[in-house]
């Protein structure tokens, strides 16, 4: 407790932890000694942190070639479905051509049921062309004109990606306010901690913080 003229002002202690686990591979902390908001307090080994995001950057880069590839693929698609949409005009003229022969009685009963089937699978081929405009459009989220960053797998791997790269920040543990730490004779290098796990104190010393719990003690006393 720090005495006052008007007030005693308890100053807050902090329990220090961990947002990841891992190994301590670096202590900058002493019992009772004075640290800085946004000092180093301690770090946990990055490497496996560091390995984790490499690959959520390069399964972003994967999910970015797939939408591209996925573009390429409703562009074919739908130029597949013009082919077959001609092919299709072209047999039904050619069925329109033998039945009108045949009602001359010029043209055969052969030519005129091969000419309905040309037409039939011809009519058959454009009709899968349209379910792969479909599929491939379906593919790109609905929209074949989507940013290839807006596509939702995309967006998730970029999720991931920034998770990642947030935990490999939380590797180096610093101090939140201005203060001297505590209860930590026994943190080492090389231990293992846990996410959560309080691992010592700090007991704030902050002017501003002593200041503004002064000034609501006053106000409370008044």
């Amino acid at each position: 407790i720090q005495e006052t003229d008007n007030a005693n002002v308890r100053q807050p202690r902090v329990s220090v932890a961990s947002q990841v686990s891992g190994r301590v591979v670096e202590v900058d902390v002493a019992e009772n000694g004075r640290v800085k908001a946004g000092d180093v307090l301690f770090v946990i080994d990055p490497e496996p942190y560091r390995i984790a995001l490499a690959q959520a950057e390069s399964a972003v880069a994967a999910a970015r070639l797939n939408v591209e590839q996925l573009r390429a693929a409703y562009a074919q698609a739908v130029a597949q479905e013009k082919v077959s949409a001609g092919d299709v005009g072209y047999y039904q003229g050619e069925l329109d051509r033998q039945s009108a022969l045949t009602a001359k009685g010029v043209g055969t009963k052969t030519a005129l049921d091969s000419a309905r089937r040309d037409l039939e699978k011809a009519q058959e081929q454009h009709q899968v062309a349209v379910e792969a405009i479909e599929a491939a459009r379906a593919a790109l989220g609905g929209d074949p004109a989507i940013e290839t960053d807006r596509h939702p797998a995309v967006l998730a791997a970029a999720a991931t990606r920034d998770q990642q790269a947030y935990q490999l920040a939380q590797t180096t543990v610093r101090a939140p306010a201005d203060g001297i730490i505590s209860q930590a004779s026994s943190f080492k290098s090389g231990q293992f901690v846990g996410i959560g796990s309080p691992l010592f104190s700090l007991v704030e010393t902050g002017d501003t913080w002593i200041e503004a719990n002064f000034k609501e003690t006053q106000l409370t006393n008044m």
